[in-house]
Formats: C-alpha cells, sequence, structure tokens
C-alpha cells in the first residue's frame, strides 16, 4: 500500500467517523518517539525511525486539533514499550536470540496494550485520551 493509497484509506475513514462522531483512530507507535524523536540525532541510523515517530504523532495530533471541536472525534496514541511478541521466534542469530531472550523475560503481554486502548476508546464522548506511554516496570528507556 503505496501513500496514496494510505491518504485515501484514511479520508474515507475520517468521512465514516465523521457522521457517526466519536473515536477517529488509535495510534499504536513504538516508546522510542518519546525518546528518539526531539534533539539532535547522534544514531544516524536512528534518523528514518525518528521521522517517522515524530510523523505519526504530528498527524494524531493534527487530527485532534482540526476535528475535535467540530466533529467530537478524538485520536490518542499509544506507545508500547517492550511487548512480548512472537517475531522473536523467527529469529536464527545465536547473538539476536540470546539478546530476544533478555527482552522476552521483560516484556509485558500484549494484552495490557489492548486494555490500554480500551481504556482510551471506552471514555465519555466528552472526553480524550491524546496520548499514553505503556512500558514494563523494569524497562529503562
Amino acid at each position: 500500500m503505496g501513500p496514496d493509497d494510505r491518504r485515501k484509506c484514511e479520508r474515507r475513514a475520517l468521512c465514516h467517523r465523521r457522521r457517526a462522531a466519536g473515536h477517529a483512530g488509535t495510534k499504536v507507535g513504538s516508546h522510542h518517539q518519546r525518546f528518539f524523536g526531539s534533539g539532535p540525532c547522534r544514531k544516524p541510523h536512528l534518523v528514518r525511525l525518528r521521522a517517522t515517530k515524530f510523523a505519526v504523532r504530528a498527524i494524531a495530533e493534527g487530527l485532534r486539533q482540526e476535528e475535535s471541536p467540530v466533529s467530537g472525534i478524538r485520536s490518542t496514541i499509544i506507545s508500547p514499550g517492550m511487548v512480548e511478541t512472537e517475531l522473536l521466534n523467527t529469529v536464527t542469530s545465536p547473538e539476536v536470540k540470546q539478546m530476544g531472550e533478555m527482552i522476552r523475560g521483560m516484556s509485558i503481554s500484549p494484552d495490557r496494550i489492548a486494555r490500554a486502548i480500551a481504556y482510551a476508546i471506552d471514555q465519555p464522548d466528552d472526553t480524550s485520551v491524546n496520548e499514553i506511554m505503556i512500558r514494563p516496570t523494569v524497562q529503562a528507556m
């Protein structure tokens, strides 16, 4: 799906949400957007990651500012930390597998993220949860 296709989907979804009034969407992105999204880029390999995380935040905030006063549409960013994932089951590198086991031991269940999303959506119409950062207690960054 290219950028034009995504924009068409977003426009259609927005039109539908305007008619229905309610929660426009929940954007789920990594917690890195908070820590790597501003300030000088000291790690060049993170430039694209930082740019996409900033774009998600800008789009969600722009949607909130443009739509909330007019149509009551709400927008939420969920920023999860380390979450249990099946992706680690596909790793073949011994070094990465070892790191994956460490991560697996510190990760939280995807159910925690689902509950955060449900919390944001279940708020009354006059309440907007704009951002939730959720991560394991033991996660340092």
